[in-house]
């Protein structure tokens, strides 16, 4: 079932090789992708972090963007998709186990400083987290 859920996951954004990452995001996409992983399986892994807690310039760039801050729920539900299939092991569905699995995976846009990059970041890695059989979206 986990599968089924990545895969909805990783058809969460459209091709954007022409167009800027910001842009090439459908926010109805978004949401329905958010709405399937969420069903299906993940539905405790959200935001990694509290918006009043936002220091990091990436961090206050997701909170200032609707899009930015769905991505980066898609990308923490990769992330954790990609732990498990990597260690053959569940996260436990707890919001303490959920931070600490992404905090020891690092957050792909924690060095941006411009939205177009937190999106570029967390596209690509959406992107290698689903590997060649999703390709490049």
């Amino acid at each position: 079932m986990k599968t089924i859920a990545y895969v909805a996951l990783m058809l969460a954004i459209s091709p954007m090789a022409i167009a800027s990452c910001l842009s090439a995001l459908d926010s109805a996409s978004l949401k329905q992708r958010l709405d399937n992983t969420g069903e299906m399986a993940y539905a405790n892994v959200n935001v990694s972090f509290q918006c009043s807690a936002a220091t990091a310039p990436y961090q206050k760039l997701i909170y200032a963007n609707p899009k930015l801050k769905s991505l980066h729920v898609l990308n923490n539900r990769a992330v954790i998709y990609g732990y498990e299939n990597a260690t053959k092991t569940e996260v436990a569905d707890s919001p303490a186990a959920i931070r600490a699995t992404l905090k020891q995976q690092g957050d792909a846009a924690a060095r941006c400083t411009s939205a177009e990059c937190v999106c570029s970041a967390y596209s690509q890695s959406i992107d290698d987290m689903g590997g060649a059989n999703f390709g490049r979206y």
